[in-house]
């Protein structure tokens, strides 16, 4: 009797070890079934918007002549929480909320065509011109400014208009904080 149960169990530990070999292999060659990106022209042309930038040009990012308020939004494309957060800040951008605050979005990603592709799909495009961290010690740059920035993704941080750090999230922010923290950056600014 426990033999046939032993030989059971052993024939559904094989079975569930193939069923997830075979959707790790389904997974892995999806792309390659499903033809070519029908936006594939569209990512290639955005690949060229896309600002390769060293960390040390991110602070004059962030201090603004005209005295405009900033929102540096440091993300990668994998992530997922930061894939969580961007339709908040994408709707706070459609909404108006963001009139009058520049923002600054720094990519973490290592790769342009797979950032360029996720922007291209989710269409935040046409929302802001993204950089691409290319070289350097960002979290010490930022550490400099007052911010706890440790390097972990997503991180969000408002600067006054004269670069000076109001507000800042270690990790995802929802749109109502989002929105607390913009008008408290727009308030200081004036």
């Amino acid at each position: 009797m426990f033999k046939k149960h032993s030989r059971d169990i052993r024939f559904l530990f094989n079975a569930a070890a193939l069923a997830l070999i075979v959707m790790a292999v389904l997974q892995a060659i999806q792309p390659y079934l499903a033809g070519p990106d029908p936006q594939a022209a569209q990512i290639e042309a955005f690949t060229y918007k896309i600002v390769p930038i060293p960390a040390q040009a991110v602070p004059p990012l962030l201090h603004k002549p005209d005295g405009r308020p900033v929102m540096l939004v440091v993300y990668a494309s994998w992530c997922p929480y930061c894939r969580v957060m961007m339709p908040d800040i994408a709707h706070l951008m459609a909404e108006g909320e963001m009139d009058g605050v520049e923002t600054v979005f720094l990519s973490r990603d290592q790769e342009i065509r797979p950032l360029a592709a996720y922007l291209i799909h989710q269409h935040y495009d046409a929302l802001f011109t993204p950089y691409i961290l290319s070289t350097g010690p960002l979290p010490q740059l930022l550490q400099s400014m007052g911010s706890h920035f440790s390097g972990k993704i997503p991180y969000l941080a408002f600067f006054d208009g004269r670069g000076k750090l109001v507000a800042e999230f270690l990790g995802q922010a929802d749109e109502p904080a989002l929105r607390a923290a913009l008008e408290r950056v727009k308030t200081r600014g004036l």
